[in-house]
């Protein structure tokens, strides 16, 4: 588990604690990732302080905002990050920041993403009949520009010698 630095503190006269933000996750996130196009990645946090630390995220230096491949979970002691279908506009710096009255702690997450973009997906679509004795197979390939290929077949079967 990676931690981000914690301090504490104890107001004078009082009985009082008081701890600047700690944000907590996996070690493996500490090293920029890698995703390919469609995947779907998590990011876990656990977020402690005392008062309770108000949480946000960034990307690029930029307000997250959510969407249907984007969410965030929030609750008063964690935080997840959850990208639902990866495509390269979401490639970037991910930064988790909880803050309260004491400090504030920070966790940077590197993501890129290699593969399609799902608003400038284009396909060359072809079609491949194969005669077979009592059957016809219909081969419908569709390439986007990332490489990928999908390969959809259809059997039509002879009825009365008519397809």
């Amino acid at each position: 588990m990676r931690s981000t630095g914690i301090s504490i503190g104890f107001h004078s006269g009082d009985d009082v604690v008081i701890v600047t933000p700690l944000i907590t996750y996996d070690d493996q996130l500490k090293s920029p990732q890698s995703l390919r196009g469609g995947q779907k990645f998590v990011i876990e946090t656990t977020i402690g302080g005392i008062p309770t630390p108000s949480t946000g995220w960034t990307r690029n230096g930029q307000p997250l905002t959510p969407g249907p491949k984007l969410a965030v979970e929030a609750t008063a002691t964690s935080s997840k990050l959850t990208i639902t279908d990866a495509s390269a506009d979401l490639s970037g710096t991910y930064v988790l920041k909880a803050e309260n009255a004491v400090g504030a702690a920070t966790a940077e997450f590197v993501i890129t993403v290699k593969g399609f973009h799902s608003s400038r997906l284009h396909c060359v679509t072809s079609f491949c009949n194969v005669q077979m004795s009592d059957s016809k197979m219909l081969y419908l390939i569709e390439q986007p520009q990332a490489g990928l290929v999908h390969i959809r077949y259809k059997v039509i079967h002879k009825i009365n010698n008519r397809i």
